[in-house]
């Protein structure tokens, strides 16, 4: 509905980003409305600028035609997804859109890459609406976008910036080495090595620091598919074309990097009564077909006589140790003006979550080894001010390394199960390491069975004084009056035994940044503990089973102090590196027990 010119718009809650960045610190209800052109960045040439237009909401929540154009780095585009509302840096919510998947082909003949202006058929008109506050050329023919025919005879339209930023890899630093530095220098930064042994039925990758197992499947068709390999360096090559010709601004066009069938989830608005659709930001994509992927690692073990040889592939699949203590602060406090210090911390920020659509490209991780010690790696604490993805220069800025990486949904179980899950992966991942696995009933003792069972929590009498709202949080399910239960999980590492807790998690509705609705669960810290005597773990758990209904789920700190050894509560906060659901909660659970490998 239009009010003088002014559309009311309707809104949706989603994942809370606050950014500190200049492009959005002064922003009172500024709707990202579109990507402009990469810029030059005069301060930090290792990162470039892009140019994004705001469309500004009125205190009724109106979309006005008023709009602001502000300069971001590439790297921080993730967080500033179109549609999405901004006040102060922060971002609670965006524009509802249609969530729709579909069927297209990256086959060339199949897409063409056209200006919004010269489309007969995109009747909704321009992306940008002229306003005396955008800059002259951000009102040109030349915000390129991606039309893909479809089978039924309709079309989709891809913002061409949207699909490089959201499709060319989970890793930020990939899109600013394939726009900052020509093919053969990117690949020093892409690949640890790029002249590994050729084999006929997989491709092998060793990617360089910074990338993850996330960016395998993209990173392996850049160096050993041709056709991928000629789009992306089309990236660089259009930029110092428009360099070389003084331009201080390139429009991008970009291509789908592979082949074939492909599937894309993304939100958007149809029109021309339907026979259109115009995505605003793309949710997920399909993985190509192709050879499989092996995952390679370097690691360092002791050996014993001759029985390993250096160089020999291991069967067994391996993640690599994590060598940097990683953070997710609550502030994304980035800069695109100062490059890191020499030396500085690394923070690791998630944006938006990505979703890979049909059967994953297999991907096998490999870890190769190499005679000598494995070391230890010291933790680096992130303690920088603000931080910045560019290549480190200087020292004495105060300015830190950061990764800007959007995470892979990975599909969960439920936080139980799924915890579960990442225990029995990383005992089957480093056996060397954890040597079992088993989880505890009162009556069956300690098992592993690969269904666990869980210790129910036992209900309140009538006599007992407590209100009503903690008597039915005893139970998972009012209706059938089956109580909570609580999964213990037994780790036997080389240093240790540890104790993980879990209370099961009620699952509640809600609706999420997609704006679908799915199943979601109640939130509760775990609890990780280990006991000074073995004997102790029935009496403990019997205590603690019994107090935890009283605080309904939360942890109090007199519940840890009562522990017969040390108990502390851990957070489920996901990572990018999650091999599995949970992963990253089990290694935080493990490493406030002081368990390190």
């Amino acid at each position: 509905m239009r009010h003088g010119g002014r559309v009311k718009i309707s809104l949706i809650p989603t994942k809370t980003f606050e950014l500190n960045d200049s492009s959005v610190r002064e922003a009172e209800n500024w709707v990202v409305w579109w990507y402009g052109p990469i810029t030059k960045n005069v301060r930090d040439r290792t990162v470039p600028k892009v140019d994004v237009v705001f469309r500004i909401l009125d205190p009724d929540g109106n979309l006005t035609q008023a709009t602001r154009c502000r300069k971001t780095g590439l790297t921080h585009l993730g967080f500033l997804r179109i549609g999405s509302v901004w006040n102060k840096g922060v971002s609670h919510s965006q524009i509802r859109y249609e969530a729709r998947t579909f069927d297209v082909s990256f086959s060339p003949g199949d897409w063409e890459i056209i200006s919004p202006s010269r489309s007969a058929d995109y009747k909704s008109g321009r992306p940008l609406i002229p306003a005396p506050e955008c800059p002259q050329y951000l009102r040109s023919e030349n915000n390129y976008i991606i039309r893909f025919k479809l089978p039924d005879g309709k079309v989709l339209f891809v913002p061409c910036m949207e699909f490089f930023i959201r499709c060319y890899g989970r890793s930020k630093e990939i899109q600013r080495v394939l726009t900052v530095y020509p093919w053969e220098e990117a690949k020093q930064r892409l690949y640890e090595a790029d002249d590994l042994p050729k084999l006929e039925d997989a491709w092998p990758i060793r990617l360089g620091k910074h990338l993850t197992r996330h960016d395998a499947v993209f990173l392996a068709h850049l160096l050993y598919d041709p056709y991928a390999q000629k789009v992306a360096r089309g990236i660089y090559n259009q930029l110092v074309s428009a360099l070389n010709d003084a331009d201080d601004y390139v429009f991008l066009k970009v291509a789908p990097w592979f082949q074939g069938p492909a599937k894309l989830k993304v939100y958007g608005t149809a029109s021309n009564d339907g026979q259109t659709f115009k995505a605003n930001c793309i949710l997920g994509c399909s993985d190509p077909l192709g050879k499989l992927v092996l995952y390679e690692q370097v690691s360092k073990i002791r050996t014993q006589g001759d029985e390993t040889s250096e160089g020999d592939y291991q069967e067994e699949i391996s993640k690599p140790v994590v060598k940097i203590q990683r953070k997710f602060p609550e502030i994304i406090n980035l800069t695109a003006d100062d490059a890191p210090d020499h030396g500085s911390s690394l923070q690791e920020f998630l944006d938006h979550d990505f979703e890979v659509l049909g059967p994953p490209r297999p991907v096998k991780y490999v870890r190769k080894i190499s005679k000598g010690s494995q070391g230890k790696y010291r933790a680096i604490e992130a303690n920088d001010d603000v931080s910045s993805t560019g290549e480190p220069y200087g020292t004495g800025k105060g300015v830190g390394q950061a990764l800007v990486q959007a995470p892979i949904l990975l599909d969960s179980k439920g936080v139980l199960r799924d915890m579960w899950n990442a225990v029995c992966h990383l005992r089957d991942e480093w056996p060397d390491v954890f040597h079992s696995a088993e989880w505890f009933t009162f009556e069956d003792g300690f098992q592993d069975d690969p269904e666990p069972r869980l210790i129910a929590l036992k209900p309140f009498d009538q006599k007992d004084e407590v209100s009503g709202a903690t008597q039915k949080w005893v139970y998972y399910n009012l209706d059938t009056q089956t109580p909570r239960g609580a999964l213990v999980i037994k780790v036997e590492t080389s240093h240790k035994t540890v104790y993980i807790l879990e209370i099961q998690r009620r699952p509640i509705r809600s609706k999420n940044d997609e704006s679908d609705e799915k199943n979601k669960e109640e939130a509760f810290k775990g609890l990780v503990f280990v006991l000074d005597d073995p004997q102790a773990l029935a009496d403990w758990l019997r205590l603690f089973l019994a107090e935890i209904r009283l605080t309904r789920g939360i942890i109090m700190a007199q519940l840890t102090t009562a522990c017969p050894g040390t108990a502390l509560t851990f957070k489920h906060a996901p990572s990018i590196h999650d091999n599995v659901p949970c992963e990253a909660a089990v290694k935080n659970a493990l490493g406030k027990a002081g368990v390190s490998w």
